[in-house]
């Protein structure tokens, strides 16, 4: 008898749980659906690159990206390529004027760029999204190199690969 008690027991609780979830989970929802108003909107995530940063003999530079934001958001992108120049992705219509927050893209959305340098050199890429609320994400910053011999290095890096003794000797 005790035992059929103690599982009477044991389902009220249950029921009692399974109603409590019936009140929480909607009350739940509707708290989320609130929450760009209430001030709890997130950043986009840092930009990821999804593709080497290259540079070649023609002083150009490829570079794919994405930024999530966990609101799902979308997003803007600022670039800065290293060397003073401020290049939007789009090109601009006439009555538009120059900004250097360009979008919005969806969020997760792959941007694929190209940039061409003045001079050869090492450069560092920097470039962070916003979400629609202003909310920026923290930097990605990328070297990239733009050498005469792109090719040249590609050889003495295989071969530095294979034998370190050689970097080490020669202090490249």
């Amino acid at each position: 008898m005790k035992k059929n008690k103690g599982v009477k027991i044991m389902n009220k609780k249950i029921i009692g749980i399974l109603i409590g979830m019936l009140f929480v989970i909607p009350i739940s929802s509707v708290m989320a659906d609130d929450d760009e108003i209430n001030g709890s909107n997130r950043a986009p995530c840092a930009p990821i690159v999804i593709e080497d940063i290259s540079g070649d003999d023609k002083l150009e530079c490829i570079c794919t990206f994405y930024s999530v934001d966990p609101d799902g958001d979308d997003v803007f992108y600022f670039i800065d390529w290293g060397d003073s120049q401020q290049e939007l992705i789009r090109p601009l219509d006439d009555d538009e004027k120059v900004v250097p927050w360009d979008g919005p893209y969806s969020s997760g959305h792959q941007l694929t760029l190209n940039h061409k340098y003045s001079k050869r050199g090492n450069y560092e890429i920097t470039i962070i999204s916003k979400d629609v609320y202003d909310l920026k994400s923290p930097e990605t910053k990328l070297p990239v190199s733009i050498s005469y011999f792109k090719g040249l290095n590609l050889l003495l890096e295989r071969i530095y690969n294979l034998f370190p003794m050689l970097e080490e000797l020669f202090d490249f």
